[in-house]
């Protein structure tokens, strides 16, 4: 939670536009993810990942079981540290076998 917390001042507020920014300017670095932009607004913003680098790099080094306890179980008390009213709502990672993450992240 406090790494949300320290992005929120970071990027000087905690708002999904800024939340987006870290998508794009920390998470999808060097183009770790590729992901399709399903739904933006000021209520809701929504994206399936296509591709993951940290999955390819946890099953190249032969620990894919370890990654979504390792990397993607991050992502939820992340949102909640950046802004206490967001919440993750994902059914499927790509760590854990799916095709696409489905990444849906809602101000309450």
């Amino acid at each position: 939670m406090q790494t949300g917390r320290n992005m929120a001042d970071k990027y000087n507020g905690n708002t999904l536009s800024e939340l987006f920014k870290v998508v794009k300017e920390v998470w999808a670095e060097g183009d770790s993810l590729e992901f399709d932009i399903v739904d933006k607004n000021r209520q809701r913003l929504s994206f399936n990942v296509t591709r993951c680098l940290y999955s390819e790099l946890y099953d190249r080094l032969g620990m894919k079981e370890f990654g979504f306890c390792l990397s993607c179980n991050r992502d939820e008390a992340f949102i909640q540290g950046f802004n206490p009213r967001m919440k993750l709502l994902r059914n499927q990672t790509i760590m854990q076998g799916a095709k696409t993450c489905d990444f849906r992240i809602i101000l309450e």
